[in-house]
């Protein structure tokens, strides 16, 4: 959820709710990545270019990683990895691997840049992995992160506020994520020992048929039983809530986007 779907092992519901390989899939995340792609590119441009070897987790459909491949100009190669890489077309600098990153025996090498965007959030040993990314990382090299922040709206007055809300609390319990994790891994960098460390908030606004409306009407659909039974929002609500993600008139905000880099000393 690279608009990626995120690597889920044992434990982890995640795909279990949102399975890669079948079309919808597929299109809830090309739907994610439109809307935050522009942030992404905004960090990562700069590093990438004077990178040689990147690895990025959690790729997904790839839409990201063939930009990234795309700016290295063939001066550099671009790892990418997910439990589903049906949709990554290699070439041109770039392979996929189709591997589980939590797995012990997963050890992909050294790399300039490693890179996960919605992927850290959505595994519950997401600090082990940051480790292990930290391993992965050449000194010198950099580590970038992008998680979701939840809205912080103490009070949510629309029903799609409301459904978002439930929606966070249900994927910690289905799935063990983490919808905040977003505003702690750059204090996660700072304790592994990284210089340089910066951070960055987005929080797009979008109307209806829009990538992101699209996003959240389709990942609300996949979960609205488990969002009414585990964060008591009836039915009537999640409802509304979709009229209102279908409403041209009406502007609305998707969670905040939280990156975070650092640089292995």
């Amino acid at each position: 959820m690279n608009a990626a779907r995120t690597p889920s092992p044992g434990g982890n519901g995640y795909a279990d709710y949102f399975p890669g390989g079948d079309q919808s899939e597929a299109c809830r995340l090309r739907a994610l990545s439109a809307g935050y792609d522009p942030a992404s590119r905004a960090v990562l441009q700069p590093l990438v270019l004077q990178a040689r070897r990147i690895l990025d987790l959690g790729s997904g459909p790839g839409h990201l990683v063939r930009w990234i491949a795309d700016v290295t100009s063939g001066k550099g190669s671009v790892h990418a990895v997910d439990l589903d890489i049906s949709a990554i077309t290699p070439g041109a600098g770039l392979t996929a691997q189709q591997a589980d990153i939590t797995a012990p025996d997963f050890d992909p090498g050294r790399f300039d840049i490693v890179h996960a965007r919605f992927t850290l959030g959505h595994i519950p040993a997401r600090e082990d992995v940051l480790r292990r990314m930290y391993s992965w990382t050449r000194p010198g090299g950099w580590i970038v992160v992008s998680d979701f922040a939840e809205l912080g709206t103490p009070a949510p007055t629309s029903a799609y506020e409301q459904v978002l809300v439930g929606l966070c609390r249900t994927m910690a319990h289905i799935a063990g994520s983490d919808m905040n994790f977003g505003r702690r891994h750059a204090a996660s960098l700072a304790s592994l020992g990284l210089r340089n460390i910066g951070l960055r908030a987005d929080t797009p606004a979008f109307r209806a048929k829009t990538p992101l409306a699209d996003f959240w009407s389709a990942t609300i659909s996949k979960v609205q039983p488990q969002i009414q039974e585990h964060a008591a929002v009836s039915a009537a609500t999640i409802k509304d809530a979709l009229s209102e993600l279908n409403d041209p008139d009406r502007l609305e905000l998707s969670l905040p986007m939280i990156t975070s880099w650092g640089q292995r000393q």
